[in-house]
């Protein structure tokens, strides 16, 4: 498993941001971040507009429409790009995404694991080893 080359693919699929965190060898741990574009952030404001009967922006608003709406748009595409990675690399990978806030809406965190396919990987476990 080249570790450089899924940080290129990732950045091939806009992905930049991509940070490696120490683990053991065997394992490719990173943590990456989503960033929405104009056109995605617009489009969570009109199906949140759309959707919610009360005042537009409000902790209601963001918490059951908007911010749901931007973490499904961020893990649909990753969904694809990680599979894609599986299927060009032959690699095993898991990822999570953190829920976004109202502070911090214009990305979305998600930290992943790859392996040779040989491998188990328990991303809850290592997580949990890296106390993330």
């Amino acid at each position: 498993m080249n570790k450089e080359d899924i940080i290129d693919y990732l950045s091939e699929n806009g992905i930049e941001e991509v940070e490696e965190i120490d683990y053991k060898p065997e394992f490719f741990v990173f943590r990456f971040f989503y960033d929405f574009d104009d056109a995605q952030l617009s489009s969570a404001r009109s199906y949140s507009d759309d959707e919610y009967d009360g005042e537009s922006e409000d902790p209601v608003w963001y918490s059951e429409f908007f911010l749901p709406y931007l973490s499904e748009l961020a893990l649909d595409d990753v969904s694809e790009i990680m599979e894609e990675i599986i299927d060009e690399f032959d690699i095993k990978v898991q990822y999570i995404n953190y829920e976004n806030d109202i502070d911090n809406y214009d990305y979305c965190e998600f930290v992943a694991v790859a392996a040779d396919k040989d491998k188990n990987i328990n991303i809850d476990t290592i997580l949990e080893e890296l106390e993330l």
